[in-house]
């Protein structure tokens, strides 16, 4: 899984302060959701 984007979005997506479609995901989307909805803010 990676995600890919400007650096600003990437740090707000990993914060959830943006939803995840502002990045590119590549690989295993569930995984990715997984990941942001198990991990601390």
């Amino acid at each position: 899984m990676t995600l890919a984007g400007p650096v600003e979005d990437l740090l707000l997506v990993l914060t959830r302060r943006l939803p995840a479609d502002r990045v590119t995901i590549t690989g295993d989307h569930a995984l990715a959701q997984h990941w942001l909805a198990h991990t601390a803010a």
